[in-house]
């Protein structure tokens, strides 16, 4: 049977070196493992997680509105799950967006775009005849 790589030491060791921010290649060079990826298994299966101070919201300093962006947000951004993705406008012109209205199950598109992007097989052999 297999001696395992991670004993009770290791993995407080792993707990305190991913606390103290190290990445996971620096962390296995440290606990003399071959690469990265035993200790983000690990990492994983322990369920740890590290503060990302990048995206953490933080309230106003005071009452006022936060600014507007200056350059509205890409239509793509602005999807939800069920949106639908056919495309409206020139997509290198300020109206372009996407129809977002629900989309069908399975398919991108709501029920009206799919009957525009999908053509029955019949039709469109009756159309390569012509």
């Amino acid at each position: 049977m297999a001696m395992s790589t991670w004993t009770d030491e290791r993995i407080e060791e792993l707990k305190r070196l991913w606390s103290e921010s190290l990445t996971g290649s620096e962390i296995a060079k440290r606990l003399g493992l071959k690469d990265r990826n035993a200790v983000m298994g690990k990492i994983h299966r322990l369920g740890l997680a590290r503060k990302n101070f990048a995206t953490e919201v933080q309230a106003p300093a005071n009452d006022s509105k936060p600014a507007e962006p200056e350059e509205p947000l890409h239509p793509i951004l602005l999807l939800k799950e069920w949106s639908c993705r056919f495309p409206v406008g020139d997509p290198l012109g300020r109206e372009f967006r996407f129809c977002c209205a629900k989309r069908q199950p399975g398919l991108p598109y709501c029920e009206a775009h799919a009957r525009i992007a999908y053509t029955p097989m019949e039709r469109s052999a009756r159309a390569a005849r012509r």
